[in-house]
């Protein structure tokens, strides 16, 4: 493949990518606004315990066999249909042990509606497996424009069927009626739509191959999902489900301008880097292009979003969600960090080293246990101020081998982006000071929008200029590149 064709695939495919999320969180953004006016933060509380197995359960679309699948340079019929009925074994075997620890789960939260929570949600894991071939085949081909209509399609019917259900005082199950009827939907959607059908077929050696491969990024990615869901238990546990509720909301809210983003370049990242992996020197110039597009991106929404927290907190979720204001802020911090973690981590899986990135993770997620045994007696705040600090050694950490198998490491990704942070407290600073004062909510969030952005942008244009022109050109490439075949 070649470099313009390359790029062109990669920048169509961040396209609807983007698209696909955004458009899913605007609607989200809709629907948990009136879920939460209609909902209590208590009930919220209690789904995001539930959410945790439903996160997992993704895993099994984003991660393992189909990962290996995504990777590897040829694949067959035969290739396909091992990876279907593999997916489809494991996720039986996990809505097995799900559905006899559900009584355990809700002895040990001493709730007992959480039994049948459990149980009930547990079965997205069974239909995430189902779509497992057609997801990594629209990904191997960086081709996401089906996968996108399909998606916001069904998360703004199951919207709808979410909010029917809390109308009519269903409580926390219109929860269950969202999240369930979300993933039937997308997976009924791509089934309708493809024209791949399994067929009675198993190869060993295919298993094998691909086991070596994607068993590790499996087991790493389950792991990474539950440590990254492990404040989501842990709160549960030590305090009351309200403060649970507060904490899920800011890291919804959080999730939808940082993690979403991140999350769009990096479904194509793994496969353009994959694809140009034998070739250092372009490979290390596609990362540091990723990396610095996506941070500039990312640090203008996290430093807004942390600028005008209250406002919008108290405008679109009221009053009763007033708590959730520093975590939000404090998450923020994190969520500046977190691209670039993605972008190393990527390299990694890139180059075939699913089972350093496996080991990797334990150690970044020992630091998790550890965060947790040291703060969570001071609350939840100091908890999120610990997972920033988290964030900031696993960057350190993933860098490091980075440098080591593509000469990319952690001084060099600095020397790029330290510019960006710069920049980033500047224009914050500048947003917070022009705030000072305002009462009117719907002033203070304008006036913090106007000076924080203006800030940023003018501050990029003067200091960062040729990097600020790099990702307008990069926008203009995602949305004016349609007239070209």
């Amino acid at each position: 493949m070649g470099q313009s064709e390359m790029k062109s695939r990669a920048v169509k495919g961040v396209s609807w990518t983007l698209v696909e999320r955004f458009g899913i969180q605007s609607i989200k953004f809709v629907v948990g606004i009136i879920l939460a006016r209609l909902l209590s933060p208590e009930e919220f509380g209690i789904i995001g315990i539930i959410t945790v197995f439903f996160l997992v359960a993704e895993v099994f679309i984003d991660s393992g066999f189909g990962q290996a699948y995504i990777q590897k340079k040829e694949v067959s019929e035969q290739d396909a249909n091992t990876v279907f009925y593999t997916n489809l074994l494991i996720s039986l075997a996990l809505y097995g042990l799900i559905w006899f620890a559900a009584p355990l789960i809700a002895g040990f939260y001493e709730k007992e509606i959480l039994l049948k929570l459990t149980r009930v949600m547990g079965l997205v894991i069974v239909v995430n497996a189902f779509s497992i071939i057609q997801v990594s085949q629209l990904t191997r081909a960086v081709n996401f424009k089906r996968k996108s209509k399909i998606s916001l399609i069904a998360i703004t019917v199951s919207g709808l069927l979410g909010i029917g259900a809390a109308w009519r005082g269903m409580g926390v199950w219109s929860l269950v009626v969202l999240n369930l009827s979300e993933r039937v939907l997308i997976t009924a959607g791509l089934w309708i739509t493809s024209k791949w059908i399994p067929s009675l077929t198993f190869s060993r050696e295919s298993f094998k191959a691909m086991f070596r491969f994607g068993s590790w990024i499996l087991f790493g990615a389950i792991v990474e999902k539950i440590f990254d869901n492990i404040y989501v238990l842990v709160i549960g546990k030590f305090f009351p489900f309200a403060q649970l509720g507060f904490y899920t909301q800011a890291k919804k809210m959080q999730r939808l301008s940082s993690q979403q983003i991140t999350a769009s370049v990096g479904i194509v990242t793994f496969p353009v880097f994959s694809q140009v992996r034998n070739d250092i020197p372009r490979l290390q110039n596609i990362v540091k292009k990723f990396l610095q597009q996506t941070l500039l991106f990312m640090s203008l929404i996290m430093t807004l979003l942390f600028v005008v927290a209250k406002p919008f907190v108290l405008i679109f979720l009221t009053e009763k969600w007033a708590p959730m204001i520093p975590y939000l802020q404090i998450l923020c911090l994190a969520g500046v960090i977190y691209p670039i973690n993605v972008v190393n981590v990527k390299v990694l899986l890139a180059l075939g080293k699913s089972r350093l990135n496996f080991n990797l993770s334990l150690i970044k997620n020992s630091l998790r246990i550890l965060n947790i045994i040291l703060t969570y007696r001071y609350g939840i705040s100091a908890i999120l101020m610990g997972e920033v600090a988290v964030a900031g050694i696993s960057v350190l950490i993933n860098a490091y081998y980075t440098g080591k198998y593509i000469q990319y490491g952690f001084f060099r990704q600095m020397k790029d982006i330290i510019l960006i942070f710069i920049v980033m407290l500047a224009a914050g600073a500048a947003g917070v000071l022009s705030t000072l004062g305002i009462v009117s909510l719907w002033l203070f969030l304008a006036v913090g929008l106007a000076v924080t952005s203006a800030a940023f942008l003018a501050m990029h244009y003067l200091f960062n200029r040729n990097m600020l022109l790099e990702t307008l050109s990069l926008k203009n490439d995602l949305f004016g590149s349609s007239k070209k075949p």
